[in-house]
């Protein structure tokens, strides 16, 4: 089982043409998703009527946060910054989940604190 966390921001900042998403080289039209670090790789095999629970906590957005240092790194110019800090934004928190192998059942649960200005 792999699974990554993930956050898409959503604004009407990123609808500015100039907002172009680096993985796709297409605009990112109003949204942008990325992964946060930290993924975990568990592989078992399992016998009839076996049972395995496990706990971890991985995932945080790298040192520089979600700073304007970030979105240069991203790519976005000064402008599109500017009106990403300037307007109303939301956040957006997932999973991505991929499991190989025969699965009767999964739960997963997350929690999160941010912290921020």
């Amino acid at each position: 089982m792999f699974y990554t966390p993930v956050v898409t921001f959503v604004s009407t900042a990123l609808n500015d043409p100039l907002a172009i998403d680096p993985g796709t080289g297409q605009p990112m039209n109003g949204q942008y998703t990325t992964s946060l670090t930290g993924s975990n790789l568990v592989t078992r095999t399992l016998g009839a009527n076996d049972f395995a629970s496990e706990y971890r906590s991985y995932g945080a957005v790298p040192s520089r946060g979600f700073s304007r240092s970030y979105w240069r790194a991203v790519g976005l110019p000064e402008s599109v910054i500017n009106k990403l800090f300037n307007r109303k934004m939301s956040l957006r928190f997932g999973i991505r989940v991929r499991v190989t192998g025969a699965v009767n059942f999964g739960q997963f649960y997350y929690s999160m604190r941010m912290l921020g200005d």
